[in-house]
Formats: C-alpha cells, sequence, structure tokens
C-alpha cells in the first residue's frame, strides 16, 4: 500500500527537536545507555564539581564571564554555561551534562565536525521531504519536486512510498524500491539504516551530511513502520564513550513550515528516539 508523507500526522506546532527531548526522557530513566546518576550539573546545585566547572568556564569564554568560583550553581552560572552551549552548537539547555562538559575542559575526543548546510524550510506541511533534499543537494524546494518522479509524489505535493504491511513489525526496509528510485532520482545514496553507533555516524558525517527518513510510531497519527519525516545531520562533536553521551549531534529540521529549525540533542537521546523508526538513510 502507499502512505504520504505529512508532517501534520505529528501533533501540530511542536518541533521534532521537541519530540526527541519528551519521547528520549523517559527511555533514557529506564534505559542501561542512559546518563549515569549524578552526571548532569544544573541550576541549584552546589559543590566542588561547580567550582570546577565555573573555573572551566572562565579560561574557555571570551571574554571571560568573571564567575566567582564559589561552587554555586545560580543564574549567573547558568547564563555562562548558555553561553557556552550557543557558541559550540550543543544543547542549549543551561545544563552542564557529559556534552557540556567536554567542551568546557576542552576533552573532545575528536574534532568537531559541522558541514555548511543551509537551513531550508519547507514551504507547505507535506514538502519535508523536499526541503530536506534540497539542503542536502543544495538546491531549492522546486528543483527537488522537479526531479521527484511523479508517481512518487501525491495530490498535494506530499511524497508516496510503497510499504508493505507485513513488514512493519520488522521496521521498514533499507532496499525498498521506492527509496532506490527517489535516491537514483537526486543522484543519493541509500545508506542502511542501522546501527548508527557513535563511531558509524562519526564514520559516514566525514563524508557528508545524512538525512534521514523516520516513521511514525503508534502516537503519531500513522501506522507504526510508515514514513513519516525527514531530517538532516549535519555535525557531530564529543569524545569516544560508545553510549553516545558524550557526543553531540547538529540536525536541520524542514518543521515548521516557514521556518524550520536548528537543534542539537545527544547521540543517545538521538537514538532512543529514533532508532526503531528509521526508514531510510540518504547521503549525497
Amino acid at each position: 500500500m502507499f502512505r504520504l508523507c505529512h508532517p501534520t500526522n505529528r501533533r501540530r506546532g511542536v518541533p521534532f527537536s521537541q519530540c526527541i527531548r519528551s519521547l528520549s526522557f523517559v527511555r533514557a530513566s529506564l534505559s542501561q545507555g542512559g546518563f549515569p546518576p549524578m552526571s548532569t550539573l544544573k541550576q541549584g546545585w552546589r559543590g566542588a564539581d561547580v567550582r570546577r566547572l565555573q573555573e572551566a568556564l572562565n579560561r574557555k569564554l571570551q571574554p571571560s564571564p568573571g564567575l566567582a568560583p564559589d561552587g554555586d550553581y545560580g543564574p549567573v552560572t547558568r547564563a555562562a554555561v548558555l553561553r557556552l552551549q550557543a557558541a559550540h552548537w550543543l544543547c542549549e539547555d543551561g545544563e552542564a551534562g557529559p556534552c557540556t562538559r567536554n567542551v568546557a575542559f576542552d576533552n573532545e575526543t575528536h574534532a568537531p565536525l559541522l558541514h555548511p548546510v543551509a537551513l531550508i524550510p519547507q514551504p507547505a506541511p507535506a514538502l519535508c521531504w523536499a526541503a530536506a533534499t534540497a539542503m542536502l543537494t543544495r538546491v531549492t524546494v522546486q528543483t527537488v519536486v522537479a526531479r521527484t518522479p511523479c508517481e512518487l509524489m501525491g495530490a498535494d505535493g506530499a511524497l508516496r512510498r510503497r510499504v508493505d504491511s507485513d513488514r512493519h513489525a520488522q521496521g521498514c526496509d533499507p532496499d525498498d524500491d521506492d527509496n532506490r528510485r527517489f535516491a537514483a532520482a537526486h543522484g543519493l545514496t541509500l545508506r542502511p539504516h542501522g546501527p548508527w553507533t557513535v563511531a558509524a555516524l562519526r564514520t559516514a558525517l566525514h563524508a557528508g551530511p545524512l538525512m534521514f527518513d523516520l516513521r511514525w510510531g503508534a502516537k503519531g497519527g500513522a501506522p507504526a513502520g510508515q514514513p513519516g519525516h525527514m531530517v538532516v545531520l549535519a555535525g557531530i562533536r564529543g569524545d569516544n564513550d560508545p553510549g553516545g553521551g558524550g557526543t553531540t549531534l547538529r540536525l536541520f529540521d524542514p518543521w515548521p513550515p516557514g521556518r524550520g529549525a536548528r537543534s542539537s540533542t545527544s547521540h543517545v537521546r538521538w537514538m532512543q528516539a529514533v532508532a526503531d523508526r528509521i526508514c531510510g538513510v540518504f547521503q549525497r
């Protein structure tokens, strides 16, 4: 059967980055791969770890915020953390988790990798696929639509992919004919849909950004296993922790229409949110 790729299947107005945070919060608390207890410093905390963080922020940020190394994680320290996060495309939450501390203490194992992707918002609710592909191929949304075989598009412009309902329980087929046809039309390579470990993602990103086609879950407004939304993964930075808690990923999301969004998340949160929802991975 055919399934239209339509972002309005999601909760209206909720950016994809917020979906990741809300879903991964519950999963991280139950998963063995989540952050270890007491690993994230936040406002209201006090102690030697906070003092060391304040000293590191004074060294790292230029000009220096001049934090008093009093071990009190108050609003001024939080503001300095936010400043560090914004400057280094970390998740801007004002909390000093593993990714933020890696930057503050110069503990990143690899040089940051961020491809120069231009954010292209989807012009209409049904065109996430065209905007994401435009970001990946550096052309316009109109060019992407013109290059796409008409039989792969619905009347409203939404992308259609053939999905075998018998494979729903096992996830999507990375060798799906429609995925191959779509990739060929845009000069893209179809990559395996997993597993995307920290090392695998870093290796792949050295060759260029990745576009992920993600299916909806049971609560997404469509049956599980069906394609739903496309986002571009453009950057990675962090350490060698295979659990992913110390690795930051940079995402470019064409949603919401007319605006789009840039966001960052840790590898562990990203995988907890999407590992079983990947329908296709494309690369130029």
